[in-house]
């Protein structure tokens, strides 16, 4: 369930903000299978409230260039089989550049921090950091291609939840 208000706003020709906050609770089916699972869901609540907000501030720095910031922090679903959900706190920068008006450049930078609520009551800690510059060419209106790079690393708690990775990649999209 989620309670909140927001606001857009057109501050200038060149700048404009959102923000959203608001309440979040998250309750979970009761239904569990075997005595195990109902003794791990004991050592957790049976849902969670928090605060939760997301804002946006959008500047036009020039007519081809333009800075975004954004941050967000909420409760989402667990991509662990051990943890029943995660506390997010992300922020993303990205700067985008028209080139021509076919060639587009965008970097974006991502920070995550995320905290699992993990069934054996253990704490988990991950801290996620992406690095992604693109370079899109548009052939048609409806036919593009991107060439892209991502470094995405991940520090966790659980040494074995360590990543780092680096992905070269070129893609090709059509639209009907």
């Amino acid at each position: 369930l989620f309670v909140h208000a927001g606001m857009n706003w057109q501050a200038t020709v060149k700048t404009s903000f959102m923000l959203k906050a608001g309440y979040q609770t998250v309750d979970y089916d009761e239904n569990w299978n075997d005595d195990e699972a109902e003794a791990l869901a004991e050592t957790l609540n049976d849902g969670e409230d928090t605060f939760q907000f997301e804002a946006q501030a959008v500047w036009q720095a020039s007519r081809k260039s333009q800075f975004l910031l954004n941050a967000k922090y909420n409760i989402e679903q667990s991509d662990s089989r051990y943890a029943l959900n995660k506390t997010v706190w992300a922020s993303r920068l990205a700067y985008g550049y028209r080139f021509t008006g076919r060639i587009r450049g965008m970097l974006n930078f991502i920070y995550e921090d995320s905290d699992y609520a993990q069934f054996d009551g253990s704490s988990r800690l991950d801290e996620r950091w992406n690095f992604s510059p693109s370079l899109d060419f548009a052939m048609k209106k409806w036919l593009s291609c991107s060439l892209y790079y991502t470094f995405d690393q991940k520090d966790s708690n659980f040494d074995e939840l360590d990543y780092e990775t680096n992905t070269l990649g070129i893609s090709v999209r059509g639209t009907f």
